[in-house]
């Protein structure tokens, strides 16, 4: 009887464990997956564009947009001639649906020599499927991420997107 009872409460208590760490890996993982995201400087600045940011389970973070990518310069519209990698980074939840990110680009001149870094750092709120944020971006110049020539900030932008789903 005793026997019993003890495979009843372990069997209650692996219940209960399995479903609070499923819980917490459930809410951890709101922000896990790829994201089709409009980023909309204020007046003034450039014209919007798209992004494409892939959150990962491991806290990594990877992406590429419309506006400072591997053929960037070659467009005439561009604000700067200049290439750009796909980001690479990190992320973290800092509360119930709501995240802070930090992703860096390499950055390159028009004929292909590493001019610096583009870092981008913000938060977002996550509901379902959709995504609202703000991000602050800042040019960096120079091979030295650590300690860059100079720095050139391009303020905050608001962005709005979606969760690509199957």
């Amino acid at each position: 009887m005793i026997k019993q009872k003890l495979t009843l409460l372990a069997v209650i208590v692996a219940t209960f464990v399995g479903m609070s760490a499923a819980n917490a890996s459930s809410y951890h993982q709101k922000a896990v997956g790829t994201w089709l995201v409009t980023v909309e400087f204020p007046e003034g600045g450039p014209p919007p564009f798209k992004e494409f940011l892939v959150f990962n389970a491991g806290g990594t973070l990877t992406e590429t947009n419309t506006t400072l990518h591997a053929n960037s310069a070659l467009n005439p519209a561009s604000p700067l001639p200049l290439n750009g990698s796909m980001g690479s980074g990190a992320w973290k939840r800092i509360g119930k649906g709501a995240v802070k990110f930090t992703f860096i680009k390499l950055v390159f001149s028009a004929n292909g020599v590493h001019e610096g870094y583009l870092r981008v750092s913000g938060k977002a709120r996550i509901h379902g499927n959709h995504w609202t944020g703000e991000a602050s971006t800042e040019l960096l110049f120079g091979t030295d991420l650590d300690n860059p020539l100079s720095v050139i900030p391009f303020g905050t932008a608001p962005s709005s997107g979606n969760r690509i789903k199957p």
